[in-house]
């Protein structure tokens, strides 16, 4: 792939709430330039920068972000496993994790989709 061409980044979202028998869910897909890509990497690792400098950095992944306790437990566990302990045990019953390392991970994760080291 050309320079001029970039690289393209695709990011699935989703997003959903069980509302009874029907389970709604959305999905979007997002394709970034070369340079977007690394715009975007820049601005969420200097925003974990900063959050990670605040007084109080949970992020309750159930209460704040509407993830059910199993996505929460998923979610953590691939933190848990792609960070400094991946042999750390992770609670089922605990759903916060730091704003700042979530922020890390996406910006870690779009850089490597991206292919820049």
């Amino acid at each position: 792939m050309s320079e001029e061409e970039g690289y393209h980044v695709g990011i699935e979202l989703h997003a959903g709430r069980y509302t009874g028998p029907v389970y709604l869910s959305v999905m979007m897909t997002l394709t970034l330039t070369a340079a977007e890509q690394k715009l975007l990497v820049h601005m969420l690792k200097m925003a974990s920068e900063e959050f990670s400098s605040h007084s109080c950095n949970d992020l309750d992944l159930v209460k704040d972000v509407n993830l059910t306790p199993e996505e929460s437990l998923e979610f953590r566990t691939t933190l848990t496993r792609e960070g400094d302990y991946p042999e750390d045990e992770v609670s089922p019953d605990k759903h916060y994790t730091m704003d700042w390392l979530v922020m890390m991970h996406f910006a870690l994760k779009v850089q490597r989709l991206g292919g820049t080291p």
